[in-house]
């Protein structure tokens, strides 16, 4: 996007996670009080943040408050079935702040939207893929920003093979739609 002349902006609570989201403006702050005026944002991107949070309608209220008539949302949650598999396998501490200290259930994203006056033009799913690789990489033992061990290369490899297969498109569809990573939302503030 800002390669596009796109102003950027990057909102954390840590400093040291917007670092890494150069080249955007960083800000500081608790989502819960962003220090914006109204109406002064024309996208929002909400991707994979909600699931983090202790008060979803208080997140979902800032931004649509900092947002202008007319403005484009992009929402994203890890799906139930994909985070139900990881309370299996990932360690304790990934459920527990700041980690993922809530799972939205199918149709609780849109009803979050919608009770701020959203109106969700498209709905999407993610892939089986990434529902996997998080499955595989709690047992790696690696780090996540070098996440290079042979089981994720396999896997890799597998999924290419999938999607290479004469019936690649309907198997990946099929397990996708049984256990999808994230469930996502482009949403619309009327104008």
């Amino acid at each position: 996007a800002h390669s596009c002349g796109a102003r950027v902006l990057a909102m954390d609570m840590d400093a040291a996670v917007l670092r890494q989201q150069s080249p955007a403006q960083r800000v500081t702050a608790d989502i819960c009080h962003v220090p914006l005026v109204d109406g002064c944002m024309d996208r929002v991107v909400l991707t994979e943040v909600l699931e983090h949070v202790a008060d979803p309608n208080k997140v979902m209220a800032e931004a649509v408050r900092v947002a202008a008539p007319g403005t484009r949302f992009l929402l994203s949650v890890p799906s139930e079935a994909a985070e139900k598999l990881q309370q299996r396998l990932a360690p304790p501490a990934y459920f527990e702040p700041p980690g993922h200290i809530r799972i939205f259930a199918p149709g609780q994203l849109e009803g979050l939207a919608t009770a701020h006056g959203l109106v969700v033009e498209r709905r999407l799913a993610g892939s089986l893929y990434w529902s996997v690789w998080w499955a595989l990489f709690w047992t790696c033992d690696c780090e996540l920003a070098q996440p290079r061990h042979r089981l994720l290369r396999r896997w890799d490899q597998t999924w290419e093979l999938v999607l290479r297969a004469r019936d690649g498109d309907r198997i990946r569809a099929a397990f996708s739609e049984i256990c999808p990573k994230s469930e996502a939302l482009v949403c619309l503030k009327p104008p």
